[in-house]
């Protein structure tokens, strides 16, 4: 990035203002909470357009590697399901009892199971295993799914397919939970009931990105601003449609807002909607692999206690992710124009960095600051090249894009920074499980 003039430089003092103002009074880092195989079960996935449909065939193509897969994100005892109350008072009769004798497991082995199939969530015989804690309406939906497969419904391959007649029927069915309105009448025709064998159905995601150096499936967004191999440039307005289709929701208003802060935005408003990220970091580490292990230990104990019933309603909603910040090291009064090799170094054990003494300085006449959100699902950062100016004719002569950059092209940085630092927060406002992961590509196994 060439020397910024005036004009950029006043732009980047606008976005430091906005982003030191979240966090007066805050220190970084202090925020506190916010089968046995006899016969061998189906796998029902529901679909929506173009990118899920892709993401249902390349998941479900090879029925016994879905099995196996579907079998481990399923093992272990599990816990009631997520919204029984209200689930078991829409199904009624025989079909609330059979809700209670579902388990449900939630993240953890279920969430590697769920991205491995490219799925938000799927039942497995009496088991249903989701990404993350799930919302009323895909909790209602593979619950319809458990009393279908009890029914003795079957499947070929024993894995549901896209759109088929139970991915629709599980969606009315949901849809009536959601409205609080009686079900049973849509359950009658799967009452009673051996037994089938079990299948695999499951919900299907769409993406936000797609890895880099690969070619993009057909119906993805294409990049408007181009692409290389280590980097794709969106629009903001893809990049606001890409994350709606991928959460499952429409961006509000203030999100929206938050988003158009540039690198800043899309970090904060992945984490919490809104703020400082720093504010929001559990820890801070001068490299990524520190980072990124410390984020897969919370992950974990989040995970198990989850599955323990006398601490589930103690953990917050969300997962863990890693973020980062690129920045200038001397942060010291008048001339600051040289680094500080001795400032924000890494604790020699634990590689963690102490970040209370930093005051959004810059290097004399260069950008202050550049946020990435790391998303594991494509093994990339996100980040921006500015905000969204205000001025129109200023926004279209300089729109603000949104960059997908490999690890190694964003970090590497640019003239105006010498220091990088990885946080891990809380993200209460992204889903990572609705990002579709390859695992066994991911791991190179």
């Amino acid at each position: 990035m060439p020397k910024m003039g005036e004009r950029e430089i006043q732009r980047k003092q606008e976005e430091e203002s906005a982003e030191s103002s979240h966090e007066e009074g805050l220190e970084a880092g202090s925020r506190g909470s916010f089968t046995s195989r006899g016969a061998i079960p189906p796998v029902q996935a529901k679909v929506a357009g173009t990118a899920q449909r892709s993401a249902s065939e390349r998941a479900f193509g090879e029925d016994e590697r879905t099995h196996r897969v579907a079998e481990r994100g399923t093992s272990g005892g599990g816990r009631p399901l997520p919204h029984f109350d209200r689930i078991a008072r829409s199904f009624g009769g025989e079909h609330a009892a059979a809700v209670e004798g579902i388990r449900a497991h939630v993240g953890g082995e279920a969430a590697e199971a769920n991205r491995a199939l490219g799925a938000q969530a799927y039942a497995h015989g009496d088991s249903v295993a989701f990404g993350a804690e799930p919302d009323l309406h895909t909790a209602a939906h593979e619950a319809a799914h458990v009393i279908q497969q009890r029914s003795g419904v079957h499947l070929k391959g024993g894995v549901g397919a896209a759109g088929d007649a139970y991915e629709n029927h599980a969606d009315a069915v949901a849809d009536r939970v959601v409205q609080g309105q009686p079900a049973g009448d849509l359950l009658a025709p799967f009452a009673g009931g051996a037994g089938g064998d079990k299948a695999v159905q499951s919900k299907a995601v769409q993406f936000l990105g797609h890895k880099l150096g690969e070619a993009l499936p057909e119906g993805a967004e294409k990049p408007v601003y181009g692409e290389d191999v280590d980097q794709r440039r969106y629009s903001r307005e893809q990049y606001e449609r890409m994350w709606e289709q991928e959460q499952g929701r429409e961006l509000k208003t203030g999100e929206k807002d938050t988003i158009k802060r540039g690198c800043i935005g899309i970090t904060a408003n992945n984490i919490a909607g809104g703020g400082n990220p720093l504010q929001y970091a559990q820890a801070t580490f001068g490299d990524f692999d520190h980072a990124h292990k410390f984020m897969e230990g919370k992950n974990k104990e989040l995970h198990e206690m989850r599955a323990n019933p006398q601490q589930a309603h103690l953990a917050p909603a969300g997962e863990y992710i890693v973020f980062a910040k690129l920045f200038w090291s001397n942060q010291k009064e008048g001339d600051n124009s040289k680094p500080d090799d001795k400032a924000f170094l890494p604790d020699a054990k634990t590689g963690r960095v102490d970040m209370t003494g930093y005051k959004y300085k810059a290097q004399p006449g260069y950008v202050n600051f550049d946020y990435g959100f790391w998303d594991d699902s494509t093994q990339s950062f996100w980040h921006a090249n500015h905000m969204e100016y205000r001025d129109p004719a200023q926004a279209k002569k300089d729109p603000m894009k949104v960059y997908q950059s490999t690890k190694d092209h964003f970090i590497r940085g640019y003239i105006d920074f010498d220091r990088i630092v990885f946080g891990v927060a809380l993200a209460s406002n992204y889903d990572p499980g609705k990002a579709a992961i390859d695992t066994a590509s991911r791991r190179g196994g």
